[in-house]
C-alpha cells in the first residue's frame, strides 16, 4: 500500500477502519480502532511498531489493504471525507487515539469475520483464532475479536498517556469494556441497528 494514497496519518487509519467495519456501525468501527491501537501498545515487528500509522501498513495484518482491487479496498479510497461513513470512522479513531472512550474488545488484538473467513477456507477458521479466542472473546457486529493486550503493558500505556501516576489517573486512562454494559461482565455480542452496508 502506498503511502502517497493518503493525505495524512490519521487518514489511511480512518480509511483502513472503513474498508474493515464501514458496514459495522459505530460500534463496531471503534472495535477496529481499539484493535489498530492495542497493536500500536504492543510494539511488536509483526504488528508494525509503536506508529499505528505503520500498524495499518504491517503487512497482511488488514484485509482492506491485502488485495487494493477488492470493493472493500475502492470504497474506502474513494470515499469522501465529508460521507457521513468516514466521519464516524474519523470520530471513532479520535475518540481511541485521545483516550476519550472505553474498548469495547476488552483489550483485543485480533478479528476476523467468522462467516466470511470459513467461506475463504472450506469451513475452517485458523488455528490463531481458536487459541486467542481462549484468551478474549467479544462480539461486536459481525467480527469476533479476540486475543489480549497484557493488563502490564496497558497499565504503562495508560501511564504515558495520563501523564499522571496514581491509581485514580490509571483507572480513568485505561478504562475497558466493562464500562459497556456497567456490570463488569464483558458483553456477548453488541450490534447497530444502523450499519450500513457498503
Amino acid at each position: 500500500m502506498r503511502r502517497s494514497l493518503f493525505s495524512s496519518p490519521d487518514d489511511a487509519i480512518i480509511r483502513t477502519i472503513i474498508g474493515e467495519a464501514g458496514n459495522q456501525g459505530p460500534q463496531g468501527m471503534a472495535g477496529v480502532a481499539n484493535v489498530i491501537n492495542n497493536r500500536a501498545m504492543m510494539n511488536t515487528k509483526q504488528f508494525g511498531g509503536s506508529d499505528p500509522t505503520n500498524v495499518v501498513f504491517a503487512p497482511k495484518q488488514f484485509s482492506v489493504w491485502n488485495n487494493t482491487s477488492n470493493g472493500a479496498a475502492r470504497y474506502a479510497l474513494k470515499v469522501s471525507p465529508n460521507d457521513p461513513v468516514y466521519q464516524a470512522a474519523a470520530k471513532e479513531w479520535m475518540a481511541v487515539k485521545n483516550g476519550s472512550s472505553p474498548d469495547p474488545t476488552g483489550g483485543a488484538t485480533h478479528y476476523l469475520n467468522e462467516h466470511v473467513t470459513r467461506g475463504m477456507r472450506g469451513g475452517s477458521l485458523p488455528g490463531w483464532a481458536t487459541k486467542l479466542a481462549s484468551v478474549n472473546s467479544t462480539r461486536i457486529g459481525d467480527h469476533h475479536f479476540m486475543g489480549q493486550v497484557p493488563q502490564q503493558i496497558r497499565n504503562d500505556y495508560a501511564m504515558r498517556r495520563g501523564g499522571g501516576n496514581s491509581q485514580t489517573q490509571l483507572a480513568q486512562n485505561n478504562r475497558g469494556y466493562d464500562e459497556l454494559k456497567g456490570d463488569g461482565q464483558r458483553p456477548s455480542a453488541i450490534t447497530d441497528d444502523a450499519a450500513r452496508p457498503y
